[in-house]
C-alpha cells in the first residue's frame, strides 16, 4: 500500500488546512504515522471532513429560489430580515463570497469536525441533505436560521425557525410534500413494502439522542414510511462515506493488480511525482516499478473534488 501515498498525501494535505490545529489531534497526522498500516482509517477521517467542509459551502451558481407552501418570514426580526434579503441576492447573483465566515450566514458547528474523539456530524446534511442558514449572526439568541435543500442550482427554502426544528419531523415533510424529486435526489426515499404499525413522532430530544449516539430515524408521513438511503453507522459515519472509501481503494488496487500481472513475478511498486514534482494532477496519481523503470498513471475520479477544496480555502 506504500504506492497510495498519492491519494492520502494528496488529502492529508486539503484536511491540514480545513481543520484547526486543535482538531488535528488523531495519529494520522503525525509526521512518523504509517498509512500503509491501515488505508481505511486515514482514509474515512478525510473524506469525512472534505465532505463535511465541502457540503457546508455554497457552490457559485446563480440561484432560482423556490419557496415551499409553508414558507413564511413572517415575525421575523428586522436584523435577520436584512441579512434573508443580502442572502438572496448574493445567491441570485451567484456570489461567492456568500461562503465568508465574516457574513455569518453558515452555521459555526460546520467548523467542528470531532467531538471527544468521535465523529461530529451534522444531523440534517448527514442524512436528509436539508441544510440552515442562520439570519441572526449580530444576536445569536434571536436563534432565526432559514432551512433550504439545494438541487442544481435550484435552492429551496423550505422554513424559518430555530435550532430545534433540526430536530424535527417538519422540514422532512415540507421537503416530502413540495419537492418530491429533490426528496428522492437528497436520499429521502419511502419505503412502500415496510408495515405500518402505531405511528411514532420523534419528541426533539429523543431524536437528537438518537442520532448522537449512532443511531438511525425514520418518519411516517402520510401513512407511508420514509427513510434516507444514506444511514449513519454507529462510528457516526454514514454509508455514503464508507462506500466513497470502498470506491477509492478498489479503483486504486485494480489498477495495481493489472500493473503487477503485467510486469511479471519480480517489481517493487513506488509512488512518483509527475515532471512538475506534483503528486497529483487532477483525479491522477503515479505509480511506478523500480525494476523495468515503468509506471502507470492510476485515475481516482473522487480526487477532483480537492480542486473544489482549494478554490474554497482561498475564501479563508
Amino acid at each position: 500500500m506504500e504506492a497510495l501515498f498519492g491519494v492520502y498525501k494528496s488529502m492529508k494535505v486539503r484536511v491540514e488546512n480545513i481543520l484547526p490545529k486543535n482538531q488535528q489531534t488523531s495519529s494520522v497526522y503525525g509526521e512518523d504515522y504509517d498509512y500503509t498500516q491501515s488505508p481505511f482509517g486515514w482514509l474515512h477521517e478525510f473524506i469525512f471532513v472534505i465532505e463535511k467542509y465541502l457540503n457546508s459551502k455554497i457552490p457559485q451558481l446563480k440561484y432560482k429560489v423556490i419557496y415551499s407552501s409553508v414558507y413564511s418570514t413572517v415575525g421575523l426580526h428586522q436584523n435577520s430580515l436584512k441579512k434573508l434579503q443580502q442572502l438572496e441576492s448574493l445567491l441570485q447573483q451567484g456570489d461567492i463570497s456568500i461562503n465568508l465566515s465574516s457574513l455569518g450566514f453558515l452555521p459555526p458547528s460546520s467548523k467542528k469536525y470531532f467531538n471527544s474523539g468521535n465523529f461530529n456530524v451534522d444531523f440534517t446534511n448527514q442524512f436528509y441533505g436539508i441544510k440552515h442558514f442562520h439570519l441572526c449572526s449580530d444576536d445569536r439568541s434571536r436563534d432565526e436560521l432559514l432551512y433550504y435543500v439545494l438541487d442544481g442550482n435550484h435552492i429551496y427554502f423550505l422554513s424559518i425557525g430555530g435550532h430545534s426544528k433540526l430536530y424535527d419531523q417538519r422540514n422532512i415533510e415540507i421537503l416530502v410534500h413540495d419537492f418530491p424529486n429533490t426528496a428522492s435526489k437528497n436520499g429521502v426515499m419511502i419505503m412502500p413494502d415496510m408495515p405500518i404499525g402505531e405511528v411514532y413522532t420523534y419528541s426533539v430530544d429523543h431524536l437528537k439522542r438518537q442520532w448522537i449516539n449512532g443511531c438511525n430515524s425514520s418518519f411516517v408521513i402520510d401513512g407511508s414510511y420514509y427513510t434516507t438511503i444514506h444511514p449513519q453507522t454507529t462510528s457516526r459515519l454514514n454509508t455514503e462515506i464508507i462506500n466513497i472509501s470502498n470506491n477509492i481503494i478498489y479503483q486504486y488496487q485494480t489498477a495495481l493488480n493489472d500493473f503487477k500481472t503485467r510486469l511479471g513475478k519480480e517489481y517493487r511498486i513506488v509512488p512518483l511525482c509527475f515532471e512538475d514534482n506534483s503528486i497529483m494532477k487532477n483525479e491522477v496519481i503515479l505509480i511506478g516499478d523500480e525494476i523495468s523503470k515503468t509506471a502507470i498513471e492510476v485515475r481516482i475520479p473522487y480526487l477532483e473534488k480537492l480542486q473544489k477544496v482549494d478554490e474554497f480555502l482561498t475564501l479563508n
